[in-house]
């Protein structure tokens, strides 16, 4: 068995990234390959169990990106790799801003195979923020020797236009259990009744409610949708910093009475299956996972585009981020019949987003690192 160290922010199971790792961790064979967690950041809801639970080991070293905590983070770093390092065949980190403080102490302790891997398509947008964290990344093509990314636009943002041409340059999709995420008519039917909405349409929008998702830019949509047509229910599932700001904002314009905020919820898959339509309006992504997910359960899912094509499996409408044209598109909207979700659902299987098939090529790629750190 070989033991691979996944190094991130946090384990938090409303980040989009953690559910990747975490779907690829749940597919791999345990018997040829470990993870371990070296994690930032703590939070309350986490994947802390389930890891344990296969066997992983989970070390925490401080937030790096903290003033309060950037050198006690660094000094656990640094220790950590001294005692570690010869533990992995290979080191994968997916929070790129973290590099200097992680990866550069893996490679002075002598780690071979180190990965980036780039999920995002864009920086904070904050001036000072993206500034920084450009310099934060600026050697990471120095410190690394494979370049990993779930999409087009999220490689030639890490890494350039020229990724392809780096010595190991792998698109690994955000793939999900299709199994797991397959439309069911009469629990879509059962759920919306638990939730009193029988009779109505369903938008819903699933997020970290970070600014990056642009959540408030719905309101002003809902309130358009609603003055022409009140059929229309808007769901919100989620946690983060923005959910508040929404919540009021919904309050503030008297739409209260058409909105539904879960607060984080483990069952988003229930709300997808009942939804007639998923709506994304992000700044910027590198390739949402929870559009996948949407997909597989044959919704259709209305996203800026500025999103990725490659999350298109036949279920999205790319839309300018005009909230003019979105109201026009959500009230000329037709929701797909039973018929028509069962087609898309199945569509998604057999695509590259199945993640028996893509924790099969991870594995394989991992397994091949073997030689290269016995080099």
């Amino acid at each position: 068995m070989i033991k691979i160290l996944q190094i991130m922010d946090n384990i938090s199971k409303a980040s989009g990234v953690s559910s990747f790792v975490m779907n690829i961790y749940r597919n791999i064979d345990k018997k040829e390959v470990q993870f371990d967690f070296l994690v930032s950041n703590k939070t309350r809801i986490s994947y802390e169990e389930e890891i344990k639970a296969y066997g992983g080991r989970i070390y925490y070293i401080n937030n790096p990106l903290s003033i309060c905590t950037l050198f006690l983070a660094c000094k656990n770093s640094n220790i950590f790799f001294e005692n570690h390092s010869s533990d992995y065949t290979a080191i994968q980190l997916h929070s790129p801003t973290i590099a200097e403080m992680t990866i550069r102490y893996a490679k002075k302790y002598g780690v071979k195979n180190i990965i980036i891997h780039s999920h995002s398509s864009m920086f904070s947008s904050n001036f000072l923020k993206k500034l920084i964290n450009y310099i934060l990344v600026f050697r990471i093509k120095k410190l690394a020797n494979h370049f990993w990314y779930c999409s087009k636009e999220a490689a030639e943002f890490l890494y350039g236009e020229q990724f392809q041409n780096l010595s190991d340059s792998q698109w690994i999709k955000n793939a999900i259990d299709c199994n797991k995420f397959t439309y069911n008519q009469l629990a879509a039917y059962n759920f919306k009744e638990k939730l009193s909405m029988s009779k109505a349409k369903i938008a819903l929008h699933v997020s970290n409610f970070s600014k990056i998702k642009n959540t408030s830019f719905l309101v002003d949509v809902i309130k358009e949708v609603i003055t022409k047509d009140n059929e229309w229910r808007f769901i919100f599932a989620g946690d983060g910093p923005e959910k508040a700001k929404t919540e009021e904002a919904i309050k503030e314009n008297g739409l209260s009475d058409y909105c539904f905020f879960t607060g984080f919820t483990d069952d988003v898959k229930s709300f997808m299956n009942a939804a007639d339509l998923l709506l994304l309006p992000s700044i910027k992504e590198g390739l949402p996972v929870v559009t996948i997910e949407a997909q597989a359960l044959g919704l259709t899912c209305f996203v800026t585009d500025t999103i990725t094509r490659d999350a298109d499996i036949g279920g999205i409408e790319y839309l300018q981020l005009n909230a003019q044209v979105w109201t026009k598109k959500i009230l000329a909207f037709k929701a797909k019949n039973s018929e028509g979700r069962e087609v898309l659902s199945e569509k998604v299987k057999n695509s590259g987003f199945n993640i028996i098939n893509e924790a099969k090529k991870v594995e394989k790629l991992f397994l091949k690192m073997v030689m290269e750190k016995l080099k």
